[in-house]
């Protein structure tokens, strides 16, 4: 989802959350294994993030995405982002979001 037609006119992109997402750890210098358990998605789907977004913002490498990523830092900001949290174990107990994890807590909780 990146809008290469902002680039073309020296705008900043606009990626999608999940775009932001897999961006900041990259720059964080997370490892695609670790951004894969991080966000709750499959190694494949990490390293096509990856390239899909050099490729958008026509970047060579991993080492430009983080360039990129910290001298965009308003286009990988998380603060307004309006998805629930991965699977890294934020929600709340008793949380009723409907995401796997929290279904899987609530039938646990229930058979204690």
């Amino acid at each position: 989802m990146v809008h290469i037609d902002s680039l073309e006119h020296g705008e900043s992109a606009r990626l999608s959350p999940r775009e932001a997402a897999v961006t900041r750890c990259v720059v964080t210098g997370d490892s695609p294994d670790v951004i894969a358990r991080k966000l709750g998605i499959t190694l494949k789907t990490t390293t096509d993030y990856i390239f899909r977004l050099c490729q958008g913002l026509r970047l060579r490498n991993k080492v430009e995405l983080v360039v990129w990523g910290v001298q965009n830092p308003r286009a990988i900001d998380a603060s307004d982002e309006k998805r629930a949290p991965a699977r890294t174990g934020l929600h709340k107990p008793g949380c009723r979001c409907g995401t796997l994890p929290c279904a899987i807590r609530r039938l646990e909780t229930a058979a204690a």
